[in-house]
């Protein structure tokens, strides 16, 4: 029998779960939870989906970013407020239409949970489970008072929550200390890997790769938020002899930093970013912010979207040592990339002769860093059962 699903997501981050539910085998009903911009479907490769109801379609605006988390605390009133945002007569054709909901995926985290309550308020939808995607926990790289809001909102909302998938055991850990209510019910600790949708048509490695095809970079270079701006980290590189490649960024004049024209949304699920990015000998997976503060535990429980990708396309990562622990704690288990301790050392390993091994290395290992389909419906059959 085919599983249907709701899929609570916020827009355009919702890429890789939306083809991973569909390579599971399961309809989804997708709804957009945007504060910001209204969607009418997702113009992913190979087929379009279309968005079945956009849960702000009334109030769209920054600043119900942060009132929506008082829908957390509403209870049966969530079915009202639901109405007011004027997405509650969609939602209830979708439902009606697609017959039985099976479950509600939300995506992801804690952010998530105002909308999950909205939905818990319909009577249609009351009894339906919810498997909870933490994709990120905390959210916030170094405001403390976030992660403890955070935890009051998962603690608050732990009996909306039927199955829970922790990224890493790190994230499990923090989890138990601060919403130990949640590990209660069937989880899944592993990270949610990107679909082989995503790079099945992509083609093979450059291996060895050519003669200043050394570093590429794909996190956006966001210099509005400081966490974003890794300019300092890539000129390091670059100053040490490697090439850097790039989407266009200010402040990154060097004659080894190459620009690249930034890769439309589609090119991550056609193929075409991960063929582009298995030219070079590494991905650059970092974020401007240090491990040893003790205020930023983000990426000591979570691994961030770019190193799932570098993954997923079999490219081998290059992280600087003390800033990503968890990321860099599963690179070093799996020999697929290297956690360099200085911009000299990265260049040593990345232009030697053996570095092509590390290359077919990552390249064979990457079905193991692949969404694990078994898996996940084994979480799914225990979430609805219980």
């Amino acid at each position: 029998m085919t599983l249907t699903a709701i899929h609570l997501c916020a827009g355009t981050d919702a890429a890789k779960t939306v083809l991973a539910l569909h390579e599971a085998g399961i309809r989804t009903i997708t709804v957009n939870t945007s504060t910001e911009y209204r969607l009418d479907r997702f113009d992913f490769a190979p087929n379009p989906v279309p968005v079945a109801a956009n849960v702000y379609e009334r109030f769209r605006s920054p600043a119900m970013s942060a009132g929506r988390f008082a829908f957390c605390w509403l209870g049966a009133l969530g079915g009202l407020a639901l109405r007011a945002t004027g997405a509650r007569a969609a939602l209830e054709r979708a439902c009606d239409s697609a017959g039985r909901i099976d479950f509600i995926f939300a995506h992801w985290g804690s952010g998530i949970m105002p909308e999950v309550a909205l939905l818990k308020g319909l009577r249609a939808l009351a009894d339906v489970p919810v498997i909870l995607n933490m994709e990120t926990f905390p959210t916030a790289a170094r405001d403390s008072a976030r992660q403890r809001f955070e935890s009051l909102v998962l603690r608050r909302t732990a009996p909306l929550v039927d199955g829970l998938i922790l990224g890493t055991k790190e994230m499990a850990e923090l989890v138990e200390r601060e919403a130990p209510a949640l590990l209660a019910k069937p989880t899944l600790v592993a990270p949610f890997y990107f679909p082989r949708s995503f790079t099945a048509t992509s083609e093979p490695p450059v291996i060895p790769a050519r003669p200043g095809d050394d570093v590429i970079f794909t996190g956006w270079a966001d210099l509005v938020y400081s966490i974003n701006d890794v300019r300092a980290q890539m000129l390091e590189l670059a100053r040490a002899g490697l090439c850097v490649h790039t989407s266009p960024t200010p402040g990154l004049e060097h004659a080894n930093v190459k620009i690249f024209e930034r890769f439309k949304p589609r090119a991550f699920t056609s193929g075409e970013l991960a063929s582009f990015m298995r030219r070079f000998r590494a991905s650059l997976v970092t974020f401007n912010t240090d491990a040893s503060d003790s205020s930023s535990p983000r990426f000591r429980t979570s691994l961030p979207t770019r190193l799932l990708f570098t993954l997923a396309a079999g490219v081998p990562v290059l992280i600087p040592r003390g800033r990503l622990p968890a990321s860099e704690r599963l690179v070093a288990e799996h020999g697929v990339g290297l956690v360099y301790s200085s911009p000299e050392e990265a260049r040593d390993r990345l232009l030697a002769p053996s570095w092509a091994d590390v290359q077919r290395h990552a390249y064979a290992s990457r079905e193991r860093f692949a969404f694990d389909v078994p898996a996940f419906l084994d979480l799914v059959a225990k979430a609805t059962r219980a």
